[in-house]
Parts: structure tokens; sequence; C-alpha cells
């Protein structure tokens, strides 16, 4: 059961998109400082945390990973990225070094702080950090799989992309060129129409069949063929200058894609029946 503030999206904070919030940073220092702890010079862990891993553990780690030892300064003071990087490599370390139930709360603890603080990514159950989906975008989503799943290829390419994407391993501009290609590839075997502008000769096809309406065959060549081909490091690169895309744009992207693939399909089926 969802209780009220939940229920309705409200939160007291925010942290965005490739961005760590001052509150969040405070919440994942406690948390950390919690199960982490240095030694006392005997060699023995503090007696008020049993529990706990031995922080220069931690901090030895994030060395060699990022050369920055300070773990709290990383988490103050660094780059989003640098601040997720911290907090895999603590739930490395943990599920090695302390018990199975510490490790389950420090868990929880974590889950619960970037929910709380409004994060637009969550802590999976194996610690990692992910761009979290609205429920619109992930029945969206959903829908799209449906879709391409008659052709192997593209949806292939579609679920590993967005799989990469959404785990931050892929970055935005690789998401909405892989996007533009699953989009190619779909019309392709829907229309038959190949080559150097297949896409935009398919959509145009589409149009004149009366599959699709002059405004949606428009608005689909702007926006999916016109912003992945204007965004830097997105196929050639055209003349518009647009920003290097994030999160946020890919985000966007994904969601018209799916949205414009699905119409496309049912209006194919749709005439198929008639």
């Amino acid at each position: 059961m969802t209780f009220f503030k939940d229920r309705h999206n409200l939160r007291d904070d925010y942290s965005g998109y490739q961005e760590v919030s001052a509150s969040l940073r405070k919440k994942i220092i406690a948390i950390i400082d919690n199960y982490a702890t240095s030694k006392t010079v005997f060699g023995t862990y503090s007696v008020d945390k049993p529990n706990c891993f031995d922080l220069e553990n931690l901090e030895y780690k994030a060395l060699i990973i990022d050369g920055s030892s300070n773990v709290h300064k990383i988490i103050n003071e660094g780059k989003f990225y640098e601040v997720f990087q911290v907090i895999e490599i603590f739930f490395d370390l943990a599920e090695l070094e302390i018990n199975n139930d510490s490790c389950k709360r420090a868990l929880l603890e974590m889950m619960q702080a970037f929910h709380y603080s409004g994060s637009v990514y969550k802590i999976t159950n194996e610690g990692n950090v992910e761009l979290k989906t609205d429920k619109e975008l992930s029945k969206k989503i959903e829908e799209a799989k449906k879709t391409l799943e008659e052709n192997t290829d593209t949806y292939d390419l579609f679920m590993n992309s967005v799989s990469k994407f959404l785990k931050r391993e892929d970055a935005p501009s690789q998401l909405i060129g892989n996007l533009y290609i699953a989009a190619e590839k779909f019309l392709i075997a829907k229309t038959g129409k190949t080559g150097k502008k297949a896409l935009s000769n398919s959509i145009k096809k589409l149009k004149e069949e009366g599959i699709i309406a002059g405004v949606q065959k428009d608005a689909f060549l702007t926006e999916i063929e016109g912003y992945a081909s204007g965004t830097p490091e997105i196929r050639h690169g055209g003349g518009e200058k647009i920003t290097k895309p994030d999160e946020a744009d890919a985000l966007w992207y994904l969601g018209i894609f799916s949205t414009y693939i699905m119409l496309i399909d049912r209006k194919l089926k749709q005439k198929k029946n008639v």
C-alpha cells in the first residue's frame, strides 16, 4: 500500500539529472559512516559498530579507480558520477566484509535516501545506481518491446540500448543514435525502402499511402530524424547548433521513439484489417 506522500509524488527535496543534491550527499555520508569506520590503534573495530568494515578499504579502492581517496570529500564536492562510483564501491565491499543482515539494511537505507531525496536515480538490489523511469515512460517502453518483438535485430538493439543507458553504461548520445538506427530498421521492415534516406523515404511513403497524416509525418521527421541528425555526437551532427544531449534529452527521445513506433504499427494493422 502507498500512502499520501508517495501516492501524490510529493517531495521536500529534488535531485535531478546528472547531479546530487546537498541533502542527498549528507544522507549518503551518514549511511557510509554507519557501516564503514576507521580501525582503532589496536586494530579492532569500534565497539559500538561491530558490523562495520574498514573505511581504509573503501578509500583504497576509490583511490585505485578515481585517483582520490578522501571519501567524504568525493561525496561532498565530487561530480555526480564520482559520488555514484563511491556508492557502488561501498556496496561491493559491504557484500564481502559485513554480515548479510547489515548489508541488506545498508542497501535499504541507501534506497530510501535516494527515494525521499526526490532523486531521478535509484539504487538497485545489487547496489548499483540507475536512472529511474516514470510510470508513463515505463509503460511506453513495454509497449514498444511488444511492437518490436517480430523483428529480432531491431528488438535486440532496442533492449540492449535501453538497458545499457538506464544502467549508465552508455552515454545519452549512444542511446539516441541507437534508437535512430532501430527506427530506421523498423521502417525498412515495414515499407521495404532502403538506401541513404531509408527513414525519411519510409515515412513519406506511409504518408502517401494514407497510413499517417501529413502533420504526423512532419513531426516524425523533425523529432526522430531531425533531432538525431542535428545533435552533437549522433550520426553526422547537422547544421543547427544543439548542446550535447544529457540524460533528460535521451529519456525524451526514448519516449517519442516508443510513441511513434507504436503509432505506425497500429496504423499499419488497422489498414491491413480494413
